[in-house]
């Protein structure tokens, strides 16, 4: 919820519910505008990550660097081999955040 100002006699400032951005996350092996939840990676695997629907800067995070690591451009390269072990990928844009879980050890 957004504070939004309406004009008029005073400044009067309520809550509003303002849409949101029709964001997606993806890696670039999925079609355009198709979401990924999850997915898993094996140690040295690279797998670029993007953002539909925005074409401002995003900020990468990742949760567990023992798992997988991110760079500033959205490439994630897995670490572990233990496929118990997830850590969860985060794309900040436009005032939204959006995730991803990251399994180690394995292939989809």
């Amino acid at each position: 919820r957004d504070l939004v100002r309406s004009r008029g006699l005073g400044d009067v400032y309520k809550r509003q519910d303002v849409p949101a951005k029709g964001l997606t996350l993806r890696s670039i092996f999925q079609d355009e505008g198709t979401s990924l939840d999850d997915f898993s990676i094996t140690p040295g695997e690279e797998v670029q990550m993007v953002v539909d629907g925005t074409d401002s800067a995003v900020t990468w995070k990742i949760g567990d660097t023992s798992v997988a690591t991110i760079s500033a451009d959205g490439i994630v390269t897995g670490v572990s081999n233990d496929a118990s072990k997830v850590t969860t990928i985060t794309a900040t844009v436009d005032g939204q955040t959006l995730t991803c879980n990251v399994r180690g050890g394995g292939t989809n």
